[in-house]
């Protein structure tokens, strides 16, 4: 009866053992997909905000050329320089 009990204690403990490091194998496989998502993820993020850096930049320098060009019409202050016949 003692043996009976002993071999059941036995191949409890060892049932429980599988289950931890089935469990553990589980929870590792999932943090490993869940990282090449997030890897994924970030990759697009990152392309997005290059896009938009890209675009403001753009923006940026038309509206620079716009400033320089909105003030006096350099062609006519040429022409008044000239001397007059």
């Amino acid at each position: 009866m003692k043996k009976l009990q002993r071999k059941v204690k036995k191949e409890k403990k060892g049932a429980l053992r599988e289950l931890r490091r089935d469990t553990e194998f589980i929870e590792h496989e999932r943090l490993k997909q869940h990282g090449v998502v997030q890897a994924a993820k970030d990759k697009k993020r990152k392309e997005v905000w290059r896009m938009l850096e890209e675009q403001q930049r753009d923006t940026n320098l038309l509206a620079g050329k716009k400033k320089k060009n909105s003030g006096v019409d350099t062609s006519k202050a040429r022409q008044s320089k000239r001397p007059r016949k």
